[in-house]
């Protein structure tokens, strides 16, 4: 039995909302500190709306720059729209409660491991248990993540262990639904499709397989989501 905290900031926040809401229903149960609790789940609110303003404030980031590439040098048509606006920042929520969440998570659920009442059900409906290797190959699903590289290409990546690599899908927003684009034999996978027109953006979506022998088996994985931009 592994203690399980996503160090990725798209996985690690889904787990924490998961983590907080659930957290009430065995509280009790496992005799936790309802005053840390109570904080972790002040925390977790104040987290989540952090998350979702910074990546509004990086997508603005991102159509600042490509305003003041076309101001000094255009792209073809020369037709300046107005310039972007950052959108009113909410007002935040009161306080700042909690620094380091992934330290207080992690205490949080040691406590919860400590407690003779704690069982392995519990431990996977709060998601803080790392799950067990699967010892039948039928059963593996690739943990896959994505990132932007510094080139604007998203970089996926998906643990081998025994597989011989994994296939990469994906959904370019095009109509075309998901569409194989590669095999990966290494951890990680750069995707290095046309990125959008200039001054553009778009959402690209991917899920994955494994591969074992040059056929597919396993389970589909989670579906996971980058934006991606145009380049001047």
């Amino acid at each position: 039995m592994e203690i399980l905290i996503e160090r990725s900031d798209p996985l690690f926040v889904p787990q924490s909302g998961n983590f907080s809401a659930k957290i009430g229903n065995y509280q009790g149960i496992l005799g936790l500190d309802a005053t840390k609790v109570t904080a972790y789940l002040n925390g977790n609110k104040y987290m989540q709306f952090v998350y979702l303003e910074h990546v509004g404030i990086q997508t603005y980031g991102h159509s600042f720059a490509q305003y003041k590439q076309l101001i000094f040098n255009g792209h073809g048509t020369q037709i300046l729209s107005d310039i972007p606006v950052l959108a009113a920042f909410p007002t935040p929520l009161p306080g700042i409660p909690m620094a380091n969440m992934r330290g207080a998570l992690s205490s949080l659920a040691q406590d919860c491991t400590r407690s003779a009442a704690f069982t392995n059900s519990i431990g996977e409906d709060l998601g803080i248990l790392k799950p067990e290797t699967s010892a039948k190959p039928e059963e593996g699903m690739p943990n896959l993540t994505v990132k932007l590289t510094t080139g604007g290409h998203p970089i996926l990546h998906a643990t081998k262990g025994e597989y011989q690599g994994y296939q990469v899908w994906r959904d370019g927003g095009d109509g075309k639904g998901y569409v194989l684009i590669g095999v990966s034999l290494y951890a990680d996978y750069v995707d290095n499709s046309s990125l959008p027109d200039a001054g553009t953006n778009k959402q690209w979506k991917y899920k994955a397989i494994y591969v074992q022998k040059g056929a597919v088996i396993g389970k589909w994985s989670a579906e996971v989501s980058i934006m991606v931009y145009g380049t001047v």
